[in-house]
């Protein structure tokens, strides 16, 4: 399942806008997302958002949530649920330096005082193709490659 592997980091690029799912809260958040060398997603909140407070628990502890990605013009889904926690530090910088790439947004220069990047760490990734879904397995997901679109895998598949 090598393949499906590559399709699924190729999703969770971030070439496709995501809706964000956090546990215990109705409402899906649409997100623009990175992911990092690894394959986590990454993505970047203003801090008085309704998800930013969605995201922080009365606990310390991360909060679960689902990324969702819809490729409809490929039929496929992706699903990546994990533990989103805010990155802070070099991982902060080196995040922001990566997302900056993707999104110049005006946002980044806020961190730490209005705005903040977060990442998933992966727990599970499932890949929908028309009526078949594949659940991958994390260390598949996490050698993948991921490619940008101009290398799209869908087309053999």
């Amino acid at each position: 399942m090598r393949q499906t592997a590559e399709i699924a980091r190729t999703l969770a690029t971030g070439t496709h806008p995501g809706q964000l799912r956090v546990a215990w809260h109705p409402a899906a958040h649409h997100i623009a997302h990175i992911t990092d060398e690894f394959g986590q997603p990454v993505f970047l909140l203003e801090d008085a958002s309704a998800l930013s407070s969605a995201l922080h628990s009365d606990t310390e502890d991360d909060v679960a949530a689902v990324l969702h990605i819809n490729a409809r013009e490929h039929r496929t889904q992706l699903w990546i649920s994990g533990w989103v926690s805010p990155l802070r530090g070099a991982d902060e910088r080196k995040a922001a330096d990566t997302y900056a790439q993707k999104y110049p947004v005006g946002e980044l220069l806020d961190l730490g005082r209005g705005s903040t990047l977060y990442r998933i760490e992966v727990a599970e990734v499932r890949l929908g193709r028309g009526n078949t879904h594949y659940d991958i397995d994390i260390d598949e997901y996490y050698a993948a490659s991921g490619r940008e679109q101009d290398a799209w895998p869908l087309r053999a598949y």
